[in-house]
This record gives C-alpha cells, sequence and structure tokens, in this order.
C-alpha cells in the first residue's frame, strides 16, 4: 500500500504534507525532513521497517509503501480520526463496535477486511480510491 505528498522548501524551512491526511512535518533541512517523516509514522506505529519512505526529486513529491497493512491502516485511521477529532468511543459508536474492537485497528493488532477499511472511512467522511497495477517483478514482503 502506498501514500504520496509534496514537499518544498522557502525560507530555508523545509515542509511535507500529504493534504487528505492534513499531515505535515517541517524542518530545517532536507535530510532532517524525511527523518521526521519516518519517525512520525514510527512513533504513530511503534514498529520499524514495515515501510519505507522514497523521494522523487524531480517532481518534489514523496512516497510512503507500507509492507505491512496492520501499519498502513492504523495510520490512516489515526491521522484521519485525529484530523476529523473525532474520539474513538464516538466513531465506534457510528461503526456499531465496541470501541475496544475498533481501538485494535488503531494498536495495528487486528487487520481491517477490505469492507471494513472502507467502513471506518466512511464513518470519518472519507472513501477510498484503488489503483492496481501489474509488478515488474513481484517480491513477496
Amino acid at each position: 500500500m502506498k501514500i504520496s505528498g509534496v514537499y518544498g522548501e522557502t525560507a530555508n524551512i523545509w515542509v511535507a504534507s500529504m493534504q487528505e491526511l492534513d499531515f505535515k512535518v517541517a524542518a530545517s533541512s532536507k535530510e532532517e525532513l524525511f527523518c521526521r517523516i519516518i519517525n512520525s509514522i514510527s512513533k504513530k506505529n511503534k514498529e520499524q521497517d514495515l515501510f519505507s519512505v522514497h523521494d522523487n526529486i524531480k517532481t518534489s513529491t514523496f512516497e510512503i509503501k507500507f509492507f505491512n497493512m496492520n501499519i498502513f491502516s492504523s495510520f490512516i485511521f489515526k491521522t484521519l480520526r485525529t484530523k476529523e477529532k473525532i474520539s474513538q468511543y464516538r466513531l465506534s459508536d457510528k461503526l456499531r463496535v465496541e470501541r475496544a474492537s475498533y481501538s485494535q485497528y488503531e494498536t495495528g493488532k487486528l487487520v481491517p477486511t477490505f469492507s471494513k477499511f472502507r467502513d471506518v472511512l466512511l464513518a470519518l467522511g472519507y472513501e477510498c480510491e484503488l489503483k492496481i497495477k501489474k509488478l515488474d517483478v513481484y517480491k513477496h514482503p
């Protein structure tokens, strides 16, 4: 699973963002900026080496590639729930599930089915666009 964002520099401040997620990181150098992107995901999920960040210098974009669906869904759910300022209790009520059940998605203990992933996004007021593409060489993570 991949998500992407943009970055740039003005007045010696480097900023990276993913608008849909309201995800923003700032730093004094490009190297520090990418370290902060990695640290913000690692901090939220307490997992490392389960994702990578790729810098596309020509287009000033970056891409986060998640190798683990738990980490991907956890990052997306936490970030969007925070953006929408909704509590886990209120969201679980909208989903008609126990808060402890929903909480397992955010902690990465439980992997949502595609159907449940969609339900959570809808409860937060979002939808998912899916892009499937053929890989040149498949490498199992």
